[in-house]
């Protein structure tokens, strides 16, 4: 501001003038601009996954101060100097051409999508340290009893998701949702059928009874022959991994909560199916309390998610996983996983 303040105008004096002018515009203002890019970006790639909490936080009000000035201030610093300095009156040489408005701009964009994909990296990695909890402290494969409530493991991770939102809220408007989202009794019945997984299960079901019938009773080789399915955690968690770099590669964000909570509990998901396909079995009362807590977190996460499709799909593969992993698999009833469901 000392450069370019309204109340200070170093372009009355002769001695200000000319290249001065262009310093102070290329150097200074544009040069601020790239300095606080360059130092965010090397603040990007200090931080891995596994950071202490609140970096997310930190990283959305980076992203914040950027788009304001990107948004609100840019333009006018800019304009302001050119004019301060009467730079479009003055002739200079190819050697001192003055920096386009559209180099700053896209480089601040820029910074704002790598701090986006960054918090989004980093917020879901922290909520899949919930998830293994949620799959690697209960015993599926054992399973004894029918499910009679959602576990307490995947209530805090609902909370968990709902906290990141509170997070977005507090810098973004709510673009791509709707004040309060409604739903019908009709539309509230689907969240507690898994229309997909039902099928995979009744096939699995049907087909390992029919083997069982011809063969005596080995039942193990034809889920396998019918999912292409092996029983090798390690390569299992190889595919998980590569499906997760693979969504992270092709990831666009914007500066908007709904596609950035989609993109988290897209991950999230991911994360789950990876963690329940390294478990090598599923009782069918294991798979039954898989079941709920995926209706469960589907009727909690939907008013989080712009893309319900999306979130359909998502909390469907983690319960196909586990039908896969499980010899006789049969779901409950959606009336009964309803009542559960609605009981916590």
């Amino acid at each position: 501001m000392r450069f370019t303040a309204t109340d200070i105008i170093f372009s009355s004096i002769p001695h200000f003038t000319g290249f001065f002018g262009f310093d102070v515009y290329e150097q200074i203002v544009i040069g601020a601009i790239q300095d606080l890019s360059i130092y965010i970006n090397s603040r990007i790639n200090s931080l891995t996954d596994n950071v202490e909490e609140g970096k997310g936080t930190e990283l959305l009000i980076l992203c914040a101060l950027l788009r304001n000035l990107r948004l609100k201030h840019l333009d006018y610093l800019l304009e302001l100097a050119q004019q301060q300095y009467r730079l479009p009156e003055t002739n200079f040489s190819h050697q001192h051409k003055l920096t386009n408005i559209e180099t700053p701009t896209s480089q601040l964009q820029e910074t704002i999508e790598k701090l986006l994909h960054k918090y989004v990296q980093i917020e879901s990695c922290g909520l899949s340290k919930i998830a293994n909890k949620c799959i690697f402290t209960f015993d599926w494969a054992d399973c004894s009893e029918t499910p009679k409530h959602v576990r307490t493991l995947i209530k805090h991770l609902v909370r968990s998701v709902a906290e990141k939102n509170v997070d977005l809220a507090a810098f973004m408007e709510n673009d791509g949702f709707t004040t309060v989202k409604e739903r019908t009794p009709e539309s509230l019945h689907g969240y507690y059928t898994m229309r997909r997984a039902a099928s995979v299960a009744s096939s699995v079901y049907n087909n390992n009874n029919d083997n069982n019938s011809s063969l005596g009773g080995s039942s193990g080789g034809i889920v396998e022959r019918l999912w292409g399915d092996v029983d090798d955690s390690n390569e299992g968690e190889e595919n998980g991994e590569g499906a997760i770099e693979e969504f992270l590669t092709n990831l666009k964000v914007e500066f908007r909560r709904d596609i950035i909570m989609n993109a988290i509990i897209r991950l999230l998901s991911l994360y789950l199916c990876d963690y329940v396909r390294s478990q090598p079995k599923f009782s069918r009362n294991g798979l039954e309390q898989l079941q709920v807590d995926c209706a469960y977190m589907r009727q909690k996460l939907w008013v989080y998610a712009g893309d319900e499709h999306m979130l359909n799909i998502s909390i469907e593969d983690v319960l196909t996983a586990a039908v896969n992993r499980c010899a006789q698999p049969k779901l409950l009833d959606p009336s009964v996983v309803r009542a559960i469901c609605e009981e916590n």
